[in-house]
């Protein structure tokens, strides 16, 4: 009986140690998740199906423009941003202007090629479609 009072306060730090790693652990995982969603918290991801997708992080600072020609002076067709003004103002480009591709109700975007700095992509939907460019460093072109 005395040794195992005498261990019991060994064993309980020994507990209160392997809780302890496992938190920190835990915790680094996620900051490890984190970092990789910051990463790419602003750049379209491509789908097994080349589809072109982008989640609205309330967190992340984003405006990208869909071209008509791979040139930043060429005619803007589409906007993605993460600001209400931007979404919700009156002057909408062609195409429309959303926060991801969710807002997409009636369409798609999919990846054609990288051209030079801009990434070809194709938007189609129910009553169009249409060729669109977008900066390649928007793009996130690694799949798992």
């Amino acid at each position: 009986m005395k040794n195992l009072l005498y261990s019991l306060p060994i064993f309980l730090m020994f507990l209160f140690h392997v809780n302890h790693l496992k938190a920190q652990e835990a915790e680094n995982s996620s900051k490890d998740d984190e970092v990789q969603m910051e990463e790419n918290c602003n750049k379209f991801l491509i789908s097994d199906n080349n589809e072109m997708l982008l989640v609205a992080r309330i967190r992340c600072d984003y405006r990208i423009v869909g071209y008509s020609s791979p040139s930043l002076k060429s005619k803007p067709l589409i906007l993605f941003s993460v600001f209400t003004k931007d979404v919700e103002s009156k002057t909408q480009l062609p195409l429309g202007n959303y926060y991801a591709t969710t807002g997409l109700e009636d369409g798609s975007i999919y990846y054609v090629k990288t051209r030079g700095n801009y990434i070809q992509a194709r938007y189609i939907s129910t009553a169009e479609q249409k060729t669109v460019y977008f900066e390649k460093k928007y793009v996130d072109l690694k799949r798992d």
